[in-house]
């Protein structure tokens, strides 16, 4: 069963969920998700819908990555782990213009858990895309 904690939204109305066993931190992070997408588009405008779910669809993708290898949940990530996942993307071939998407929607989805209160820290803040990699020759 899953009991309702008040955790602060910046204007105190935030309750969510506290989570007791995996499967209630897999519905946690589903509504954080949710919730994340619903202030992305309204402190951006109803026509910025399409980037909010492109942002989220990139933390989805994290998610499946964490729980693909082992480390567990977006949520639950930590600055190592969302290294790797940057380092992860860069070797599937994806060059500067690739990581910006994933990289901005980290920062703001860990500035959001932060803001909330779900977080007391915020591991994308010092994510930077990586650079290009110097030929050998």
């Amino acid at each position: 069963m899953v009991s309702n904690a008040r955790l602060g939204d910046v204007d105190g109305s935030l309750s969510l969920p506290v989570p007791r066993d995996d499967r209630d931190l897999d519905l946690v992070a589903t509504d954080l998700l949710h919730r994340w997408m619903d202030v992305l588009t309204v402190q951006n405008g109803r026509g910025s819908s399409f980037l909010a779910a492109e942002l989220t669809e990139h933390v989805r993708e994290l998610d499946d990555w964490m729980e693909e290898s082992g480390r567990g949940m977006a949520i639950t990530a930590c600055e190592a782990d969302l290294r790797r996942y940057v380092d992860h993307l860069a070797d599937s071939g994806g060059g500067e213009p690739d990581l910006h998407l994933p990289l901005t929607a980290m920062q703001e989805f860990y500035a959001y858990l932060r803001n909330i209160g779900f977080r007391q820290d915020d591991p994308a803040s010092v994510l930077i895309l990586p650079t290009a990699k110097a030929a050998c020759g």
